[in-house]
């Protein structure tokens, strides 16, 4: 068997570096594009966010709350609970614009650190006769 050409050799090399570095090229330029922009899903922001809504700092340790914000970044507060993206932008899903705009939480008074339960009830039902006791 002959071996390739020189060409048919330096073609195949080439189509197999465009397949690998083409797609990595284009991802690159999204995320540079996107961080400059400070908006969209593939930039990388630096900075801390607040929350839209409240003005919540966000957490430093982020736990993505669903699918979407494991994979494009972003949060849900823990005092409002508005979505927003990596960027501080709130998140518009249709189901959210229909209920009603969550208020923030009322500033705390002076001395009230932390919520107090309401004491629970220790009573206990009467005692009932034991099931088998038919004397009526």
């Amino acid at each position: 068997m002959d071996a390739m050409p020189e060409w048919a050799q330096i073609t195949v090399v080439a189509v197999i570096c465009a397949a690998i570095f083409g797609p990595l090229l284009v991802g690159l330029v999204l995320v540079i594009r996107d961080t400059v922009r400070g908006s969209g899903r593939w930039g990388v922001n630096t900075r801390p966010i607040r929350c839209p809504r409240c003005d919540e700092p966000a957490p430093l340790v982020r736990r993505p709350a669903n699918f979407r914000q494991m994979l494009w970044g972003g949060h849900t507060c823990r005092e409002c609970g508005c979505e927003y993206d990596k960027w501080g932008k709130p998140i518009h899903l249709p189901e959210a614009s229909e209920a009603a705009p969550v208020r923030p939480p009322a500033a705390p008074r002076r001395g009230d650190d932390r919520v107090r339960r309401q004491p629970r009830d220790v009573r206990r039902p009467p005692d009932r006769p034991p099931a088998g006791d038919d004397h009526a």
